[in-house]
């Protein structure tokens, strides 16, 4: 009984997590992709990239949940009227009646995974689809599993609902993503202000990045650049904004490694 009631709650979350896990790393591609860096650099972590997926994912995972509770609740309307439908049959020429019930059932079902073909197809809200295919799936799974098979049915009909959560994911994270560099890439200043000493010199713009060497009484040479802006920090990895170059229409953005040669100050303004 203990080990039963184990499975039935690690097995959600299990789901679950890996979900959210998927959505960040999807998100953190998309933010970074925007300006052509590639994440895997950054070397974040399964729990950075649980941290970041785990706020952004709530509401669209509690948005999808609440829609398919209540496809469920009109499904079994469905199936209290159907029974009564099925009464009002009319006969054919042999003595059965017309299964009325599941006809209407396997068209709704059909019509609702071509929706879903048109907009997998790009033609239509991939969000919207991703719903319309779940909803096909609950409506539809009756028909996989009656009589004595009903595992590969109801595996059937959990593997497209699946599906469905990580297409409405996919989906949902990219554009969260793309959202949030838009929004940076327009406002860059909205971001924290950063000083960077290092003990060699950088290449940055000169253009967009003021370097002013520095000199100690021990004649010790130090380099301080400001303009820049702090996008995040991963790892051992500054990621900072540069500034926008002549010609080009995004940001440029680059990594410092986190080592004794720099030291990196947030500052305001």
């Amino acid at each position: 009984m203990a080990v039963e009631l184990l499975g039935f709650v690690a097995a959600p979350l299990t789901a679950l997590t890996s979900v959210v896990l998927y959505f960040g790393w999807n998100r953190q591609s998309a933010i970074y992709g925007y300006f052509g860096l590639d994440p895997t650099v950054l070397k974040f972590s399964v729990q950075d990239y649980l941290l970041r997926g785990v706020g952004v994912a709530f509401k669209p995972l509690a948005v999808l949940l609440a829609a398919l509770v209540l496809v469920l609740v009109v499904k079994r309307l469905a199936d209290r009227f159907g029974e009564h439908v099925s009464r009002w049959s009319s006969p054919v020429r042999w003595g059965r009646r017309v299964p009325v019930a599941s006809i209407a059932r396997a068209a709704v079902a059909l019509g609702l995974a071509a929706w879903a073909g048109v907009a997998l197809a790009g033609r239509f809200e991939p969000l919207v689809g991703a719903f319309v295919l779940a909803s096909a799936a609950v409506v539809g799974g009756p028909l996989l599993h009656r009589g004595r098979r009903t595992f590969p049915g109801r595996a059937v009909v959990g593997s497209i609902v699946a599906l469905a959560v990580f297409w409405a994911t996919t989906v949902h994270a990219t554009r969260s993503g793309w959202a949030l560099a838009e929004q940076v890439d327009r406002h860059p200043t909205s971001r924290p202000a950063l000083v960077v000493r290092s003990t060699a010199k950088l290449d940055f713009p000169p253009s967009l990045v003021a370097e002013t060497r520095l000199v100690d009484q021990d004649g010790k040479v130090t380099y301080r650049y400001a303009g820049l802006r702090l996008f995040a920090y991963s790892g051992d990895r500054w990621v900072v904004i540069v500034g926008r170059e002549p010609g080009h229409r995004r940001l440029t953005i680059t990594t410092l490694r986190d080592d004794s040669t720099i030291r990196v100050d947030v500052v305001n303004g």
